[in-house]
């Protein structure tokens, strides 16, 4: 019965412990999608006063190739959990035709995130230009850089490139 009771432990540390975010895939690849979403809330964090009162946020993965859906679904589901709004994968054309854009303010009813460029320095480190947009005289964009530290994908840097 005692050996019994230690597979079940055993067995439960393993599925508890694998549930966790790591830098693995299941099938071994690496899943970055963890660098993205930092990179996505270090933009979040930056200028809150174009969060406010939002309807959506609007995650702009259309330069994402190098992304599997797993690690698109990973970065929707984080966002999900995270913020108590919609969140969409779209473009600003898209989000336009969604009728999200007023064309006389320049004003989105929620906030796009997007990705200008990405330098992947190693496997473990990531440089991200990201902007976030809100209106045309609301938006920012910064450098950010993501480094994997134990166990965990975490901003070492960051500086504001423009502001509108």
């Amino acid at each position: 019965m005692k050996l019994k009771n230690i597979f079940i432990w055993i067995a439960i540390l393993l599925l508890l412990t694998s549930c966790g975010t790591t830098a693995q895939g299941s099938d071994g690849e690496t899943n970055h999608s963890g660098a993205y979403i930092a990179a996505l809330e270090k933009l979040m964090e930056e200028d809150e006063a174009l969060n406010d009162q939002k309807e959506f946020i609007a995650i702009d993965m259309s330069h994402l190739e190098e992304l599997n859906q797993t690690e698109r679904d990973d970065i929707v589901k984080h966002f999900e959990e995270a913020y108590d709004v919609e969140i969409k994968v779209a473009t600003m054309d898209e989000l336009k035709e969604q009728g999200h854009f007023d064309e006389e303010t320049m004003m989105l009813d929620g906030v796009l995130l997007s990705f200008d460029s990405i330098d992947q320095e190693s496997n473990s480190k990531f440089i991200f230009e990201a902007s976030k947009y809100r209106s045309g005289l609301g938006a920012i964009g910064l450098e950010v850089i993501v480094d994997h530290q134990n166990d965990e994908w975490k901003v070492v840097g960051s500086k504001m490139l423009w502001i509108s």
